[in-house]
């Protein structure tokens, strides 16, 4: 089951669910009920890193 927030277009909901996901739309955006995630990653060709936070929870992304 894939939640999605309101706030984003109605038409990648609809193209979502023609290609078998079902799709639920959860409410307002950044909601208490989603969780947060943060990300890092190590690119293979040329060893760069790349971070990003989710806006909706406490911490962030910093360089190194």
């Amino acid at each position: 089951m894939l939640r999605i927030e309101d706030g984003f277009d109605p038409s990648l909901m609809r193209a979502l669910a023609q290609l078998g996901h079902p799709v639920e739309e959860i409410g307002p955006p950044y909601p208490d009920a989603v969780g947060q995630a943060g990300m890092i990653v190590r690119h293979a060709r040329n060893g760069r890193v790349a971070a990003m936070h989710d806006p909706r929870g406490e911490g962030g992304a910093t360089g190194l």
